[in-house]
């Protein structure tokens, strides 16, 4: 009836949630979304069969869609030909499986096939193109994926984009701003962007810690200061032979420096409460502790850094120190 009707999928979907009095969430409306293409592939692909019965064709080609979608199931019977009495959904006739995408054409000589051209997409771009028409699924894999490092990414996207939408979502909940606002842009950073992925993994890590074992908290840290002179006196000036060689690598990887500073400084007040802290013991002044934070900086790459806390007598907790280490 929809089809009949010229209706969307989506108009589709909906009308199906209501005739069987389902709760429109997101899994019901995939769900019904999925019965719904599923279902239009088979009708679509019974028409085709009935097409080449009508018109006494014996034979048909198996042409499964030339993208990383495509099921290994659809991908090895793309070219194949297939008697027409013979057909059977599922079996060797689309829809092979729920989302199927794949069609069928009358069966043509391979000489016929290289005289036309069939479509496919180019994995690299994601833009449509064409390729010869005797082209199979596994040529077209070999030609513009094998050795193309853009376009294995994109598979490996494609291929985990179930698992990687929920471990986006945890990323983003504990992480924030530091993550990517779209799963497209974070899958795009964990698989091309291999240095900065493996800091976000162990900025996500220590969070969790601390999410996890909360006694291991930074005394006071919502109320942690950061003293201005240990940036403008200390890390970012010139004349001080213990702060300066510290600051000059902090600017070098993160982009602070003596006209930026405020922002690092507002970047570890705020992370004193999201990272686990460590005993260092007692200086005769306070309780000494550490952090091992994960600072974005400026420059699209993160670090490791190390951040020295002192705990007064009286409860107040001061930042003593800052400086980048490797992980």
């Amino acid at each position: 009836m929809g089809i009949m009707a010229g209706l969307r999928y989506d108009e589709m979907r909906d009308n199906l949630l209501h005739v069987i009095g389902m709760d429109e969430t997101e899994g019901a409306k995939y769900r019904a979304a999925r019965l719904v293409k599923t279902e239009c592939a088979y009708i679509a692909n019974q028409g085709h069969l009935l097409g080449y019965q009508a018109a006494e064709i014996e034979r048909y080609i198996f042409l499964a869609t030339l993208d990383l979608r495509t099921s290994e199931v659809c991908r090895g019977l793309d070219m194949k030909r297939f008697s027409v009495a013979e057909a059977q959904a599922g079996e060797n006739l689309p829809p092979m499986h729920p989302h199927c995408r794949s069609t069928t054409m009358p069966d043509m000589t391979d000489e016929q096939l290289r005289k036309v051209s069939r479509a496919a997409r180019d994995p690299a771009t994601g833009k449509g193109i064409t390729v010869p028409g005797d082209m199979k699924y596994r040529d077209w894999y070999k030609k513009f994926v094998e050795g193309h490092p853009q376009a294995l990414a994109r598979e490996k996207a494609v291929k985990n984009k179930a698992a990687d939408r929920e471990q986006f979502r945890r990323y983003r909940a504990v992480l924030g701003e530091n993550v990517p606002k779209t799963l497209d842009d974070f899958q795009k950073l964990k698989y091309t962007d291999g240095e900065k992925w493996e800091f976000v993994k162990l900025d996500y890590s220590r969070r969790q810690r601390l999410i996890k074992h909360p006694e291991l908290a930074l005394p006071n840290a919502d109320h942690a200061i950061a003293p201005v002179p240990k940036f403008t006196q200390y890390l970012f000036n010139p004349e001080s032979a213990k702060g300066w060689p510290k600051g000059q690598a902090i600017t070098s990887r993160l982009g602070y420096d003596k006209d930026s500073w405020s922002a690092m400084r507002r970047e570890i007040v705020q992370g004193a409460s999201c990272y686990p802290a460590s005993s260092k013991g007692n200086n005769g002044h306070g309780d000494l502790y550490e952090q091992k934070m994960v600072l974005y900086g400026t420059k699209e790459l993160p670090a490791n850094v190390i951040v020295g806390w002192i705990v007064k007598p009286d409860g107040e907790t001061v930042m003593t120190t800052a400086y980048i280490k490797e992980v």
